[in-house]
């Protein structure tokens, strides 16, 4: 592929682009429907489904998330109803797009076959693979993310002002669906810095290009942010106040040890990957040009100074960047006389393992959530409300919560925005006819995580009826129905 990627015009050239893409795109939409158990993600669903129905985030149903997801899930179900597969599908499509732009974006440093190395590393990323199959803020943020890499490499040199403002607004865009959409911007502006101070750059000219790309962004995130807060004032409570709550507990030496932590649990996650990554960003620094994509890297330093809870995905953003950095490594060896099977060796030892994990992540099947949810629509009927450890059940079977029970989460729980007894008073005002409780110690960590749990629980024993426990996957469901 490579060595035919050198001769293609350049038609050619995006032509085979789109047949990789199309090749590994079947992957990505194979058994969309086969596997249904994802808690975040059902929180998700379920608060689509609420917008969908005329609900209102934060005023009608509690959620922490940002409206323009929202929003834009709620169409998607609008559109396609409550189909798991075509809301998923459209994830995908984002994702495959976002791919092309990465091809786009490498090719501004590589030839061809190296740019093309670097679309495939980032459509096999597991991370990529992962959540550009769901109903997720990350496949709509990293579009943007990667639109926004993309523009500003192509306009800050030659001082298109167009482009930079469009460049801003993709990064306003991003920062709306998942408020880490901000970092990539940021390594745009350190790169911009330090590479005007290397070239001892016209700084008047410098700041009218900064202002071009900055205040587009500015003016759509802030206006939107203070349109959020005008028209839903409990956004900010919901929101940034959830984020802010999460840790407080914490002094900064702990703060800092958990960071490092997390930093160097993703460096072990991915390691096949890192080992070329990392020296890859330190070498390219000292090239004007692809520095931009090394300095996307110490944006994750961010994450050192934040009491919240960490997770795996907070680095998502970076995987345009991680995957044309590896390709940035290999380049070299590429050019190498008889390089073709070590170069090929190394491709292989790290994309091989990931084509394995992202095909028995699309192989997963369950049927244990659809015989759940017919228990639940064949006991309740469409006026009842259930509060589920799940709000996927919820969403599947097109039955409400109440306010706080539209998203139980561990981040909310642990962090006491919701307690047993908010729940208990949501149950007297509400049509409450059914709970399910997660009590698997292997996968409970939502209710069970109350601070009041034990006082929850024995509300619960004392006003609903045991249904019964049924397995779903390794969850162990306690269903308790009201005979009222």
């Amino acid at each position: 592929m490579g060595q035919a990627l050198r001769t293609m015009t350049k038609r050619q050239e995006i032509l085979v682009i789109l047949l990789t893409i199309g090749m590994l795109g079947t992957l990505y939409f194979y058994n969309l429907g086969g596997w249904l158990i994802e808690d975040d993600e059902g929180s998700f669903l379920y608060q689509a489904w609420r917008v969908s129905e005329g609900d209102r985030p934060y005023a009608d149903f509690f959620t922490s998330r940002w409206p323009l997801f929202l929003y834009t899930a709620g169409t998607l179900v609008n559109l396609f109803g409550r189909s798991i597969v075509a809301i998923r599908a459209v994830s995908v499509l984002l994702t495959l797009a976002s791919a092309f732009i990465v091809f786009l974006l490498a090719r501004r440093f590589l030839p061809a076959e190296g740019a093309w190395l670097a679309m495939l590393t980032f459509l096999l990323h597991p991370q990529v693979f992962f959540y550009g199959r769901r109903l997720y803020p990350e496949p709509f943020m990293l579009l943007f993310v990667a639109l926004g890499l993309y523009l500003f490499d192509r306009s800050w040199h030659e001082q298109r002002g167009r482009l930079l403002t469009v460049a801003g607004l993709s990064f306003g865009i991003a920062t709306l669906y998942k408020f880490l959409g901000l970092l990539p911007l940021i390594g745009c502006l350190l790169w911009a810095i330090t590479d005007a101070w290397r070239q001892r750059a016209n700084w008047r000219s410098w700041i009218t290009r900064t202002v071009t790309f900055l205040a587009p962004f500015g003016l759509l995130v802030g206006l939107s942010f203070l349109g959020f807060m005008y028209w839903e004032p409990s956004f900010y409570s919901s929101v940034i106040g959830v984020n802010l709550a999460q840790g407080q507990e914490l002094g900064w030496t702990q703060v800092l040890v958990k960071g490092v932590v997390f930093l160097l649990s993703y460096l072990l996650r991915y390691l096949s990957l890192m080992v070329f990554v990392l020296p890859a960003a330190w070498t390219s620094r000292r090239d004007s040009r692809r520095a931009l994509i090394s300095w996307q890297l110490p944006t994750a330093l961010a994450f050192l100074v934040l009491p919240r809870d960490l997770f795996v995905r907070l680095l998502f953003y970076l995987a345009p960047s991680l995957a044309i950095l590896f390709a940035l490594a290999l380049d070299p060896l590429r050019q190498w006389a008889g390089r073709s099977f070590l170069f090929v060796a190394v491709i292989g030892a790290v994309l091989l393992p990931w084509t394995l994990e992202d095909t028995i992540q699309a192989m997963r099947t369950e049927n244990d959530t659809a015989r759940i949810v017919k228990l639940i629509r064949n006991q309740t009927d469409d006026k009842a409300y259930l509060i589920s450890d799940y709000q996927e059940l919820n969403f599947h079977a097109a039955r409400r919560s109440t306010y706080l029970g539209a998203e139980i989460s561990q981040v909310v729980v642990e962090g006491e925005q919701i307690t047993g007894a908010q729940l208990i008073e949501e149950i007297k005002e509400n049509p409450v006819k059914m709970i399910i409780l997660d009590v698997s110690p292997e996968t409970a960590r939502h209710l069970v995580n109350l601070v009041d749990y034990e006082q929850f629980r024995s509300y619960v024993e004392e006003n609903f009826e045991l249904l019964g426990r049924f397995p779903r996957s390794r969850q162990l469901l306690e269903i308790y129905i009201r005979d009222q």
